[in-house]
């Protein structure tokens, strides 16, 4: 198990360029296949089951998606959409210097609003304020705080907009052959672990 890192420490302008765009283009390609639904996005009930993001990371990352993604009539929320779920699901099958960046990312996040005169964390601000400062960090001068903001919300979006309970919002089909995904060994695992089988 690696020690975290403090988000002062990551080479973030690489993070940007190398890291981010290795977990996005691995992310989007399966996005966009519909291999990201698996059987453990099937649950509705008990608490969230995570093997790599912690429950107050979980609840940042909700807290952000749900702050940019769609909340007009017809769209799910970030909870139908099992953001959370997924994100932690492809974290546990990247290299754990992702894991590593992404956890320091979203607790960066959680207790940035402090420095910008909010006398609380970014889960618990109104969503008009969470996405005023969204906005505010990805026009930042600074290149740790655009990094931090622009790549989380990426990340959001390509989970959010990869389930298939988004596609009839925005007038996607799914994929031409309407196979259902068949699932990798690893994404089997990971559904037994959070289902509460082998640890």
């Amino acid at each position: 198990m690696h020690a975290l890192r403090s988000p002062a420490s990551l080479d973030w302008h690489g993070l940007g360029r190398r890291r981010f765009l290795r977990l996005l283009t691995t992310i989007g390609a399966t996005a966009v296949a519909g291999s990201l639904v698996t059987a453990c996005g099937n649950a509705t009930s008990g608490p969230l089951r995570l093997l790599v993001l912690s429950p107050s990371q979980a609840t940042t990352l909700a807290a952000l998606a749900q702050a940019v993604v769609p909340s007009q009539p017809g769209f799910p929320n970030v909870v139908q959409a099992q953001v959370v779920q997924r994100l932690d699901e492809e974290l546990w099958l990247s290299d754990s210097s992702i894991q590593d960046d992404l956890r320091a990312a979203l607790g960066a996040l959680e207790w940035m609003p402090l420095a910008y005169g909010h006398f609380t964390r970014f889960s618990r601000l109104a969503t008009f304020e969470q996405q005023a400062l969204i906005q505010r960090w990805m026009e930042s001068r600074f290149d740790l705080v655009r990094a931090i903001a622009t790549n989380l919300k990426l990340v959001a979006h390509f989970m959010y907009f990869g389930h298939p309970s988004t596609w009839g919002a925005i007038g996607y089909d799914g994929p031409f052959q309407k196979l259902q995904p068949i699932l990798s060994e690893q994404r089997k695992a990971y559904a037994q672990r959070i289902a509460g089988g082998a640890q």
